[in-house]
C-alpha cells in the first residue's frame, strides 16, 4: 500500500503505536526505520493507553500485560521524535488529543495532555545532556518559544540536571533561532 502511494506521488502519512504487548525500545526503531524506508513523509506517534471495555483492558485487569507508563513513552517517544526530525519526516501528533470521553474511559497508560510537548522536552535535555562537557553550570539561550521546552513540565529537566549536580541556567534570547548551549566548569 505505501508503494502505491509513493507511486502516486501522494503523501505517505504512516502512524506507530508504542508499548503495545511484546513492543520494546528496539522494535520501535525497527518500524521508525521501515517508515523511512517506505517512503513516509509524515508521522503520528501514539504511546498505548488502556481504555474500559478493551481487549487490551482485560489482559490488563488479568495481569497479561503491563501498561506503558508516562515515562517509557516520552523516553522511547523521545528518540523516535529525533531519528524523524533528523530524516525529513514530518511528525504531525504526539499522543492521543484530550476529551471527556478519553477521561471517562482511562484505565492507565501513556496519557497526558502535554505529552507532545513532554516528548520534545526531553529530546532537548538529552541533546543538552549529550552536548556537555560536565560543566558544572548549563547556560542556555533560547527563543522564548523553547524555554518551557527547556525547562520542562513542572521544571523537570532543571530537576534531573540538579540531581546530577549541575545547574541549568536558562535566559531567553529571541535572537536565537532555537537554543544554544554554554558551560561553566
Amino acid at each position: 500500500a505505501s508503494e502505491i502511494i509513493t507511486s502516486e506521488r501522494a503523501v505517505l502519512g504512516l502512524q506507530m503505536m508504542t508499548g503495545l504487548p511484546g513492543d520494546s525500545k528496539e522494535k520501535c526503531m525497527h518500524t521508525a526505520k521501515r517508515f523511512k524506508e517506505l517512503g513516509a513523509e509524515e508521522t503520528r506517534i501514539y504511546p498505548t493507553v488502556i481504555l474500559d471495555g478493551t481487549a487490551l483492558a482485560k489482559m490488563y485487569q488479568n495481569g497479561e500485560y503491563k501498561e506503558h507508563t508516562t515515562e517509557e513513552a516520552v523516553d522511547i517517544s523521545s528518540k523516535l521524535y529525533r531519528f524523524f526530525n533528523e530524516n525529513n519526516i514530518k511528525i504531525l501528533r504526539m499522543g492521543l488529543p484530550d476529551s471527556n470521553e478519553l477521561r471517562e474511559k482511562y484505565i492507565a497508560g501513556a496519557f497526558h495532555p502535554s505529552l507532545g510537548e513532554m516528548i520534545i522536552s526531553r529530546d532537548i535535555r538529552n541533546r543538552i545532556e549529550e552536548a556537555s562537557d560536565r560543566g558544572k553550570i548549563i547556560n542556555v539561550r533560547a527563543n522564548r518559544s523553547f524555554v518551557s521546552k527547556i525547562i520542562g513540565n513542572k521544571k523537570c529537566n532543571i530537576s534531573y540536571f540538579y540531581k546530577k549536580g549541575i545547574t541549568l541556567n536558562v535566559t531567553e534570547d529571541n535572537n536565537v533561532t532555537d537554543y544554544y548551549i554554554t558551560e561553566e566548569f
